[in-house]
């Protein structure tokens, strides 16, 4: 295998120094004098963190799950994730959301998140959730120093999100909405998975939520990562706006790399979000990298390029700190979703 080697042209006899992938044969030689702590090949700067606490879910939907459930979980400890957090705030990481699987079936959880809280220099704390057990823990979570949060929500109507995710508690899901907005993990966030066929008619009543609560509804286009494959089952952003989103007005996004363009209207308390990685790719302003529960540090949503951080964990903080400048490095200028791109890894195992 031939050396993976840094390529941007440099002043003659400039000094380099070089590093092994750990699991690898590859070899990485950016200049001494590039500033790399966490800026990739194509010149983003890295600082955002989704960090997947466990790839275990209490629900089953259609767009995300393996069906096969009997592969044992080896999930990082709760240390270990701490050593993994320290280490990639030290080179500037400065935004942490906390995934999965569902995080809160982490019976820690409060605690993982208090010892985050305790990092400086992290400007943003937040969770993604499905809800079903959010309403028990959100006053706890806040406590603990949570910021925000993001909630899964793909239908309003009983019977379809039981079907869509395979058993769960719409009402669970709204208590736990109403208990985020009581205690302040605000802005609350819900995402909206739209599949044709599906739930794309309650569109408007998902836009309807917006007009009347304080919170975001965020529409997503379908990704090729779960059980459905059909391209044709995608609604893009363009649709949605075309056939629903008179008088909606663009707001300028609240932070640099936000996915989502967010859109309001007269008479409204909250706002309305489009992630659209399949139809408007923002992967040049993307600032993120996600690490596994099982301590893979994943560049790419859609690239299947992994560094096993847990060979790192061993030899010291160091090699940790280089195996995430490696990493980061390595980030791919763009997703594979629109090729035949195929994820050995469902999103419940990869980190929503």
């Amino acid at each position: 295998m031939q050396s993976a080697r840094f390529l941007r042209a440099m002043p003659e006899g400039s000094p380099v120094v070089s590093a092994r992938i750990p699991g690898t044969r590859l070899e990485f030689c950016p200049p001494v004098g590039y500033t790399l702590s966490m800026v990739d090949s194509h010149g983003r700067n890295i600082e955002y963190l989704r960090l997947s606490l466990t790839e275990r879910c209490n629900l089953r939907c259609v767009y995300c799950r393996d069906r096969d459930l009997s592969r044992p979980e080896s999930p990082l400890s709760a240390a270990q994730m701490e050593r993994i957090l320290r280490a990639m705030v030290s080179l500037g990481i400065n935004r942490v959301r906390l995934t999965g699987g569902e995080p809160l079936l982490c019976a820690d959880l409060e605690q993982i998140v208090a010892a985050a809280n305790a990092i400086p220099r992290i400007s943003d704390l937040a969770m993604t959730t499905n809800g079903q057990l959010l309403a028990y823990r959100a006053a706890g979570l806040k406590r603990a120093g949570l910021m925000r949060i993001n909630i899964s929500l793909d239908s309003l109507r009983a019977d379809r999100y039981r079907d869509i995710t395979g058993g769960g508690n719409v009402s669970q899901v709204l208590t736990g909405i109403d208990a985020a907005l009581t205690c302040g993990l605000t802005p609350v966030k819900l995402n909206c998975v739209v599949i044709r066929g599906v739930n794309d008619n309650e569109i408007n009543d998902f836009i309807a939520l917006a007009r009347e609560q304080a919170l975001t509804v965020r529409f997503i286009e379908l990704m090729p990562l779960g059980g459905i494959r059909d391209d044709s089952r995608r609604v893009s952003t363009e649709e949605i706006l075309i056939s629903h989103g008179g008088g909606l007005v663009e707001i300028p996004p609240a932070y640099s790399g936000q996915p989502a363009r967010e859109y309001t209207g007269p008479g409204f308390r909250g706002a309305v979000g489009f992630i659209s990685a399949m139809s408007r790719r923002f992967c040049t302003e993307c600032n993120r990298i996600r690490v596994t529960s099982d301590g893979k540090l994943r560049p790419c949503l859609g690239d299947n390029r992994e560094i096993d951080l847990r060979e790192s964990l061993s030899q010291g903080e160091d090699a940790l700190r280089e195996a995430i400048r490696i990493g980061v490095y390595r980030k791919p200028g763009g997703h594979h979703f629109s090729g035949a791109f195929e994820s050995p890894r469902k999103m419940n195992r990869i980190g929503g």
